[in-house]
């Protein structure tokens, strides 16, 4: 008998995991007894082909603005903000940043201060070896900062940021209606708890070890679904609660460092050596080359036909005689 209640009651889990897990809500049309708009126990009146309907009653249709604003009211929306300032001095305005955060009830989440890499090197000295890596001058700083604060003082919070600023470069805000998602995953939440309750029951009358184990089993599963299930509630609450802002700050043309070349005689002296024995060698190397390849194809075409010139020389002279 108590098998067959744990296959009638893993029945009923199942029924309820289903639901959760299409994160639809308990249907609430049918849990009051109505259907369409219309009491179950209403009367159905059939009409023929021939009547007419009669016109709706504008008091009915006409929509409460009260109950409008308090349905939009209670939307879950998440808004994230981007900045970018133009400031004097990027580290110094990013410790100020940090520090609006806090006065506004809000933290940082992250924060970054790094220095640009040039985006040309610079040209090769006339005595630089060719072989050498070119130099490079040093990049400008900036600094980025990411913050949370509540939703109802952003507006405060990203004005007091653009004091901070010679110039606002770009500013963008984007938001996201979450009240959909939130609405499933408490549904799905309240189905599983339901088959949670359920299960303890089931496992107070259990009478065998198995049994015990096989409830066991089900609740551990059905527990790390409503641990999961909670979390996500969670962030998607402080998400709506926390406004993100990410603030990009910006070195002023002011700010920007001189680029000016270290004088460094004893690298040029070196770079003049390194020069000098370069031409050297490459000197001896066109003599040697001369030497071994270029002298014996001339002395093989050069002294036959001087020869050659000679022989008919002292042959003219004779026979002149």
């Amino acid at each position: 008998m108590f098998a067959s209640v744990i296959r009638h009651s893993r029945g009923v889990i199942s029924a309820a995991l289903l639901l959760a897990a299409c994160g639809g809500r308990p249907s609430e049309a049918i849990i009051t007894g109505e259907i369409g708009g219309m009491a179950a126990g209403a009367p159905v009146v059939r009409m023929d082909s021939t009547e007419k309907l009669a016109a709706p009653d504008a008091a009915a249709m006409a929509v409460d603005p009260a109950a409008a604003s308090a349905q939009f009211a209670d939307r879950l929306v998440t808004y994230n903000a981007s900045i970018t300032l133009v400031v004097d001095d990027p580290a110094a305005s990013m410790q100020k940043a940090a520090a609006i955060a806090a006065e506004f009830g809000g933290f940082v989440v992250s924060s970054n201060i790094y220095q640009v890499p040039p985006d040309m090197p610079q040209p090769r000295t006339p005595f630089e070896d060719s072989r050498a890596q070119p130099s490079k001058v040093s990049g400008v700083m900036q600094a980025n900062l990411t913050m949370r604060v509540p939703a109802e003082r952003r507006v405060q919070a990203t004005e007091r940021l653009r004091q901070l600023a010679l110039d606002v470069r770009g500013e963008s805000l984007s938001g996201q209606d979450i009240t959909q998602e939130f609405s499933d995953l408490s549904a799905r939440l309240r189905n599983l708890e339901a088959a949670e309750t359920r299960l303890m029951a089931i496992m107070e009358g259990a009478a065998t070890t198995i049994d015990v184990l096989a409830v066991y089993r089900e609740l551990v599963t059905i527990r790390e679904q409503l641990e999961i299930i909670r979390g996500q509630k969670q962030y998607l609450e402080q998400s709506a609660k926390m406004s993100l802002i990410s603030v990009e700050l910006l070195p002023s043309a002011g700010a920007q460092p001189v680029d000016v070349d270290t004088w460094q005689p004893l690298l040029v002296l070196k770079q003049s050596l390194a020069a000098l024995l370069n031409g050297l060698q490459g000197l001896v190397n066109w003599v040697i080359y001369i030497l071994i390849a270029v002298l014996p194809l001339v002395l093989l075409v050069v002294v036959p036909a001087w020869l050659l010139v000679r022989r008919w020389r002292r042959n003219r002279t004779a026979a002149a005689k």
